[in-house]
């Protein structure tokens, strides 16, 4: 639709390469059960890191290739241009995070601004732009994907040695008191607030997910502007339905 099928098609062929990896982690090529409570559910075995590596040292030159289909299209680059403008004000009083609000100019990361887990201990730069359009939406994430690349490299030369998960409990007593704690995703803030009353059940968790959030921001995109660009508009947000289920 807006003349951008070819970089589609061969972003397929590096998803399948990936999810070949998660599944070498975790058993799972969707829905992966990665992360638990005191740690994780497989210990990361160095045939997979060395596998990794092999996977960035062939598809870092290939974003290059992905930014010449794409910034160099003029179907592509006449479709996306001015086109779904968000303003970091209405950015602001709608709540996105993520790279849609870095795309219209405020820089902010949950990685930088509130560390957690090792994130402190790595370097990364977080990429913003100002236009806040679907083409700064689509150049904004395809500068991320570099700071991945380097992100997960420095992992390859620091991660530890021990225990992947702790020995824990089936059930675990929470002390009374409420709590909420954020990290970044890929497509913004995903929250999650926790209330106990002191049982080995929560009374009330509560999860604040990045989709459910920007949805809501097409009330205001939306009205007036052209048909075609409905779809560029949308998926420039990357909205995962499943994401918004409540």
């Amino acid at each position: 639709e807006i003349g951008a099928t070819t970089p589609f098609l061969y972003a397929f062929e590096d998803r399948e390469r990936v999810l070949d990896l998660f599944e070498m982690a975790c058993g799972a090529r969707l829905l992966y059960n990665y992360i638990r409570i005191g740690g994780v559910s497989r210990n990361i075995e160095r045939p997979f890191l060395d596998k990794m590596m092999a996977f960035l040292d062939d598809w870092e030159p290939r974003i290059v290739e992905y930014e010449k289909l794409l910034d160099e299209n003029p179907i592509f680059y006449n479709r996306t241009k001015g086109v779904g403008v968000l303003s970091i004000e209405k950015a602001k009083r709608y709540g996105v995070t993520g790279p849609n609000i870095r795309a219209s100019g405020l820089e902010v990361d949950v990685r930088k601004n509130n560390p957690y887990a090792a994130y402190s201990d790595l370097e990364f730069d977080v990429p913003t732009l100002t236009e806040g359009d679907v083409f700064a939406r689509y150049r904004l994430r395809m500068l991320e994907l570099r700071q991945s690349a380097r992100i997960l490299r420095q992992c390859f030369e620091k991660i530890p040695s021990g225990e992947h998960c702790l020995p824990l409990n089936y059930r675990i007593k929470i002390p009374e008191g409420e709590t909420y704690q954020h990290i970044e995703s890929p497509r913004g803030d995903i929250g999650c607030w926790l209330v106990s009353t002191g049982g080995d059940m929560p009374w009330r968790c509560k999860f604040r997910t990045p989709s459910f959030v920007h949805i809501q921001i097409f009330r205001d995109l939306l009205p007036g502007v052209l048909v075609p660009d409905i779809m560029a508009i949308c998926a420039s947000f990357d909205v995962v339905l499943p994401e918004t289920d409540r």
